[in-house]
């Protein structure tokens, strides 16, 4: 599959809107930061490997995983040398953003892995 990008225009969606999604497939060591994003950003990762770094935190994650971008906090993410990750992502923003992950869950994380709580590669940051 090739790698996909699409943007859309802020200026008519003030609420909550779709800006950008995509699909890629990383070089190996390809890294993305740090950087702030001015929106919220969330990455599916399809296969492989690698880190992201947020609020202090190094993730090791892999196949399964996802991380929420945050906007105006700090972020750095890096495929992994020898497995580089395969992801995709969704980006939205608008006034009303915070509220509705709110109403997803009463704990939105920045980390959402897909293994078993006590399984020998449960995600810890490192």
């Amino acid at each position: 599959m090739k790698d996909y990008i699409f943007s859309n225009d802020f200026s008519r969606n003030l609420d909550a809107m779709i800006y950008t999604c995509g699909y890629e497939t990383c070089e190996p060591s390809h890294s993305y930061g740090p950087v702030v994003r001015s929106g919220y950003l969330i990455h599916y990762i399809l296969e492989g490997k690698g880190i992201y770094k947020t609020d202090g935190h190094i993730w090791q994650l892999s196949e399964g995983d996802a991380f929420l971008i945050r906007p105006n906090t700090l972020i750095y993410y890096e495929a992994d040398k020898y497995h580089p990750w395969t992801y995709t992502w969704i980006g939205f923003q608008g006034i009303k953003i915070e509220e509705y992950l709110k109403r997803t869950s009463e704990d939105v994380r920045s980390i959402q892995t897909s293994r078993e709580p006590g399984s020998d590669d449960e995600q810890h940051p490192v």
